[in-house]
């Protein structure tokens, strides 16, 4: 029998198109499905023609007599909590027939009329297994993982367009563009202070603030917000002319 829950995790592994590994999902789906079924017929049929009986009294006396083990005034039989079980033969019952048989073509007998109808039994499966196809996939740490790894890769490779340029929209290049955008905010900011002793005051109390940073030295050092800034520009530059764009 073919592994279709097998076939799917390779496919999945191997970046197959999600349609068909949701295609060999639902083949397993559909194989759980009719193995159910098939559960439910032998079980039906296990009720109709049971492989084993309980023995009668006569005939676990006769087997406790071939052991040897009979024991005069005792009924053992009435006492037992657990009466042996012998295979039922059904050799001389007309109306037995095989699990292949039952399952194929079951004989309905209607006792008062005698009348027998024949039918097969098919196994008819779901029009679809979406939701369970869509469940599995939820919870499939394999999927996820692989899903996420595929968000990041497309992630990395955006590419957006504005005034007839291409940025990329990767997570360095993000930071790059709030980078130039807060150094933008504290040229404005700047500009702004020089308008306005009262602003200029505000402004220098922000970015005259000792912080702390820690050096290409390993050390940490006292800088003030507006340092920070200053060198922020002046990395900026340097970016630049690496990549060979001048200021």
């Amino acid at each position: 029998m073919t592994n279709h829950l097998t076939r799917a995790e390779e496919q999945i592994k191997s970046n197959k198109s999600i349609e068909l590994v949701k295609k060999s999902l639902s083949l397993y789906f559909e194989e759980l499905d009719r193995r159910k079924w098939l559960k439910q017929i032998q079980e039906e049929y296990d009720l109709s023609f049971p492989k084993y009986r309980v023995m009668s009294k006569e005939e676990y006396n006769i087997y406790q007599s071939s052991l040897n083990m009979i024991v005069e005034d005792i009924d053992l039989y009435e006492s037992l909590e657990n009466i042996p079980k012998i295979e039922i033969d059904y050799s001389k019952n007309e109306s037995y027939m095989t699990f292949d048989d039952y399952l194929n073509e079951k004989k309905i007998i209607t006792e008062s009329k005698k009348e027998v109808s024949e039918f097969t039994r098919f196994f008819i499966p779901k029009d679809n297994y979406d939701e369970e196809v869509q469940n599995y996939l939820e919870n499939s740490e394999l999927y996820q993982n692989l899903l996420n790894q595929k968000k990041e890769k497309e992630k990395e490779n955006i590419i957006i367009e504005n005034n007839n340029i291409l940025y990329q929209g990767d997570f360095g290049s993000i930071n790059y563009m709030s980078a130039a955008t807060a150094l933008a905010n504290y040229k404005f900011n700047e500009a702004l202070a020089q308008s306005d002793i009262k602003i200029k005051k505000i402004f220098d109390d922000i970015y005259k603030e000792n912080i702390g940073w820690k050096g290409a030295d390993n050390k940490v050092h006292n800088v003030q917000s507006k340092s920070v800034v200053n060198t922020l520009e002046k990395t900026m530059n340097e970016v630049s002319k690496i990549i060979g764009i001048d200021k």
